[in-house]
């Protein structure tokens, strides 16, 4: 089992413990992620947005992110905006403003960052 696996495993079983807990299911969208399962690690990144509306930067980053990747750039434009809103002395914020708005002008031509 690689790290990632084992990470994804770790958070399923902090979602077993405890389903409600915003860390164990933002663990587990990175899980997901690491293995290849972007569209599933969006979901898991909401659920943990969805468990703690008030989560730290790194909720909106890592999410704005992932759909940045997947090509979603309307979402993670809004998502990254909500994070600069919220987060406003954190560039990471503002990176991912700029890279989802960017892919929307240019028509989604191109891959992502990955």
């Amino acid at each position: 089992m690689g790290r990632s696996e084992e990470g994804l495993a770790a958070a399923q079983r902090g979602i077993e413990l405890d389903p409600n807990d915003a860390e164990s299911w933002w663990y587990f969208g990175n899980g997901l992620f690491g293995v290849g399962r972007a569209t599933e690690a969006v979901e898991a990144h909401l659920v943990a947005m969805d468990r703690n509306p008030l989560g730290p930067y790194y909720y909106f980053d890592r999410l704005s992110r992932v759909h940045y990747l997947v090509g979603n750039y309307e979402a993670g434009l809004q998502i990254a905006q909500e994070g600069a809103r919220r987060h406003p002395n954190i560039d990471n914020s503002y990176q991912w403003v700029i890279a989802n708005l960017f892919r929307l002008v240019k028509g989604g031509r191109g891959s992502g960052l990955a």
